[in-house]
C-alpha cells in the first residue's frame, strides 16, 4: 500500500497563514467596533433611564451637573442654535463661566439640596446665575438646526413613499 502524502509548498502555506491572519484581524477589529458602539448605546441609555427616575420620584433633586451637561451636549452637538448678537454671545459666554467657576471652586457637584458642608450663599449664587442663565435662553427661541432639518424632511419623504 502506497501513502499519499500532500504536501504544500511554501508559498501556499505562507499564503494561507497570512489569509488566516487578515480574517482573524478584520474579524477582530469589527468585535471590538460593535462591542464599543453597544457600550456608548447602553451608557447612554441607562443615563436617559437614571435621568427620567429622578424626574419621575421627585424626591431626589437633580444635580447640578446632569442638568447642565444635558444642555452643554445640545449645544456642542449644534442641535440648538440661537440668533445671538455678539453682545448677546459674550453675556451667555460670561453666564456660563461665572457660573463653572463657582462649582468649581466650591465643589457644588452634588445636588442643589441642602448640605451642611456647602455654604449657602455659593449655593444661592450657582442658583441665581442658573436662572439668569434659563432666562436668557428662554427669551431666544431657538433656531431649527441643519441635521433636525433633514431629519424632518426624510421623515416626510418615508411617510409620503409609504402612502404611495
Amino acid at each position: 500500500m502506497q501513502i499519499l502524502e500532500l504536501r504544500r509548498s511554501p508559498k501556499e502555506t505562507v499564503l494561507r497563514l497570512f489569509v488566516n491572519i487578515t480574517a482573524f484581524w478584520l474579524l477582530g477589529s469589527l468585535l471590538l467596533s460593535i462591542s464599543v458602539v453597544m457600550a456608548a448605546e447602553v451608557r447612554k441609555m441607562l443615563l436617559h433611564v437614571k435621568l427620567r427616575m429622578v424626574e419621575v420620584d421627585n424626591t431626589i433633586p437633580l444635580p447640578l451637573v446632569d442638568r447642565r451637561k444635558k444642555q452643554l451636549d445640545a449645544f456642542r452637538l449644534r442641535l440648538t442654535r440661537r440668533n445671538l448678537t455678539i453682545e448677546e454671545g459674550r453675556a451667555l459666554e460670561t453666564l456660563r463661566h461665572a457660573t463653572d467657576y463657582l462649582i468649581d471652586t466650591y465643589g457644588l457637584y452634588e445636588t442643589v439640596s441642602e448640605h451642611p458642608s456647602v455654604e449657602t450663599a455659593p449655593r444661592e449664587a450657582v442658583q441665581l446665575l442658573l436662572n439668569h442663565l434659563s432666562d436668557f435662553l428662554d427669551a431666544r427661541l431657538p433656531l431649527p438646526s441643519f441635521a433636525y432639518l433633514l431629519q424632518r424632511r426624510i421623515s416626510y419623504s418615508l411617510m409620503v413613499a409609504k402612502r404611495h
